[in-house]
């Protein structure tokens, strides 16, 4: 395995609404299809659930996994890229997020 194999990354961020709104705002997929996920969410981010995201520009579905939700805390998740079969291809990957004092992401 190299460097390329996996990939890892971290999001921060300043959210000027309270932690709970911010947390709603990721957990809920009714919420998150309105920003992020724009095919949609299916399932939503509780411990141990294993749901899917969808993308307008990429079509088919994500799977994404639920490795702890600490609401309005924190929330980890991890999800792994597709493989492509044309040149570009996308190496795995997963992200960590969490919510810590006033709208801190």
């Amino acid at each position: 395995m190299n460097e390329l194999d996996e990939l890892s990354f971290t999001v921060s961020g300043y959210i000027a609404r309270p932690p709970a709104e911010v947390y709603e705002a990721v957990a809920d997929p009714k919420q998150l299809s309105r920003y992020f996920t724009t095919g949609g969410a299916r399932g939503r981010l509780e411990n141990g659930a294993a749901i899917s995201w969808e993308f307008a520009d990429s079509p088919g579905r994500f799977p994404v996994t639920v490795v702890e939700a600490d609401p309005p805390r924190r929330l980890v998740i991890r999800g792994r890229a597709r493989r492509h079969s044309g040149p570009r291809r996308p190496p795995p990957s997963s992200s960590s997020r969490s919510t810590t004092g006033r709208g801190r992401w």
